[in-house]
């Protein structure tokens, strides 16, 4: 059952009874467009619409809902649990459509949003310079946000993948912008070499989170030892100063040792009960 298989079953009913969209809207209280978006599979009547409506088109709501209709030697009580079950899973059907059409909403306004804050800038810009000089940078930083937001928003299936996959791509043109802001010979090289790396070490994180089936503390402890190997990395190829790299060690090491205490103690207790 989907909102496509529905929409058939409307329409058909509906030309059986020689209806045109207009008059069964105003039959069980709603607009046309209503009717035509249901009929489209673009949307689904609201469940306290189902029974008017198959009253209506003079049709049972197993028919409606995708299912042939019950015949009519069957048990009242057999036919009443199979309406149950309709219902439910009608209702789950409709929470997700319902779930899709806020998301939608709530990314058309963080896109309008966006817009607005871009304008804002780059007329705030131009009035206080004369020109495009830090505002490029910000509304940039500004569509990157919004896309990688609406990406996740809008993803039905994969969405942590095609969410980090955007981000990964389009982090590139955002520090193309950034570069109009700084001198390239210093910026080009490091960051993207850096750039780089922070994409690598962000997606070993994912596989580390979401692919490796071990406990979540082993799972931190590992993302903070590739984290700190990668930070040394960094500092090192940053011309950071010795004295910066080894305190970051020594933080470092002392988490992952205090995770690996939290883990050691974790795991005693809980095998005791055992």
């Amino acid at each position: 059952m989907d909102s496509k298989q529905i929409g058939t079953q409307i329409s058909s009913a509906r030309k059986k009874m020689n209806y045109i969209q207009r008059e069964l809207a105003d039959k069980i209280g709603v607009s046309d467009k209503a009717i035509s978006k249901w009929e489209r599979g673009a949307g689904c009547p609201d469940i306290s619409l189902l029974l008017p409506l198959c009253e209506e088109l003079n049709i049972d709501v197993s028919e409606l809902l995708g299912k042939e209709s019950i015949n009519k030697e069957t048990e009242d009580n057999q036919k009443e649990e199979q309406r149950l079950l309709q219902f439910a899973e009608y209702a789950k059907m409709k929470i997700v459509d319902n779930r899709l059409t806020i998301l939608k909403y709530i990314t058309i306004f963080l896109c309008f949003a966006s817009v607005i804050s871009i304008g804002i800038c780059l007329l705030v810009d131009y009035v206080l310079t004369g020109t495009f000089s830090w505002s490029l940078t910000a509304t940039a930083s500004i569509a990157y946000g919004c896309i990688i937001i609406s990406v996740f928003l809008m993803c039905r299936y994969y969405r942590i993948e095609k969410t980090l996959g955007v981000s990964s791509v389009l982090l590139f043109p955002l520090l193309y912008v950034i570069s109009f802001q700084v001198e390239l010979s210093m910026f080009f090289p490091k960051a993207y070499v850096i750039a780089c790396g922070a994409i690598a070490l962000v997606w070993m994180m994912y596989g580390i989170l979401f692919h490796i089936h071990i406990s979540i503390l082993y799972r931190l402890i590992l993302i903070s030892i590739i984290s700190t190997i990668f930070n040394v990395l960094i500092n090192m190829y940053t011309n950071a100063n010795t004295q910066s790299i080894f305190t970051l060690l020594i933080a470092n090491g002392l988490g992952i040792i205090t995770l690996s205490i939290i883990g050691y103690i974790c795991s005693k207790k809980y095998n005791s009960r055992f």
